[in-house]
């Protein structure tokens, strides 16, 4: 796994920290995040949109149970 790829999912799981688990849903994922659907994960040139993630979801990837 490429460091960039580790550093955006290390950003992603501390953002989750104090998310109330379990997540059942991409909306309730995305209000999870303090930015909510705004929220933006960045290392060097690379940037992962909450949206963006949201998108890429399907119900089978739910429920989330911990960070």
């Amino acid at each position: 796994m490429s460091s960039v790829r580790c550093e955006l999912e290390k950003q992603i799981c501390d953002a989750l920290m104090e998310a109330p688990f379990p997540i059942m849903s991409p909306d309730q994922l995305v209000s999870a995040f303090p930015l909510g659907i705004e929220h933006i994960c960045r290392c060097g040139e690379a940037e992962v949109k909450i949206s963006e993630v949201k998108d890429k979801m399907k119900d089978k990837d739910f429920p989330l149970t911990c960070p």
